[in-house]
């Protein structure tokens, strides 16, 4: 198996939240790791994907905001400073990728399916092959234990339980050692 590191500076993980009922509230984790380990990174089947990202990384562009994220309020970045991620199964399923595996935030661990769409193979300007992977989930953030949150007074609450994962990923070839 070859293994595939990802390029940090040309990808990035977000998610997205529906605040006060109405609006998108968006964030990236700016320091994160993703590898794979695959034959073929065109099919995926059989491959391993693990990654991780550091909660203290967490940017929603509103730093009172963050600093909330990284409390014991939620994230509890001081106890829990990463998020990880490791694949159980991945195969192919048409014109994508089904990466099942398991998801650790804080100390709870549940098993989600990540589903991959292959952007295809370019070489940079540098010489160098790279591949692009877009990925997206859903995730329940009470599975986690990120249960913080405030009634509204006209009905619903502040932040959305549902939380929306993207990903746009470029990857390279590690190099042999």
């Amino acid at each position: 198996m070859d293994k595939y590191i990802i390029d940090t500076l040309n990808s990035q993980v977000s998610f997205e939240v529906t605040y006060m009922m109405m609006t998108k509230i968006t964030g990236t984790f700016n320091d994160f790791k993703l590898t794979i380990e695959a034959d073929n990174l065109a099919d995926m089947t059989g491959a391993k994907v693990s990654g991780e990202a550091d909660v203290m990384s967490i940017d929603t562009n509103v730093k009172e905001r963050d600093d909330h994220l990284r409390s014991e309020e939620f994230f509890n970045a001081e106890k829990y400073p990463k998020v990880t991620f490791e694949s159980t199964e991945v195969r192919k399923a048409g014109q994508t990728v089904k990466v099942f595996g398991d998801l650790t935030i804080m100390d709870q661990t549940e098993n989600i399916m990540i589903i991959l769409y292959n952007k295809g193979a370019r070489t940079n300007p540098w010489g160098t092959e790279v591949y692009g992977l877009e990925g997206k989930f859903e995730l329940k953030r009470s599975d986690y234990g990120l249960t913080w949150n405030k009634s509204l007074t006209n009905g619903g609450v502040l932040v959305s339980n549902k939380v929306k994962v993207m990903a746009s990923l470029q990857f390279s070839k590690a190099e042999r050692k």
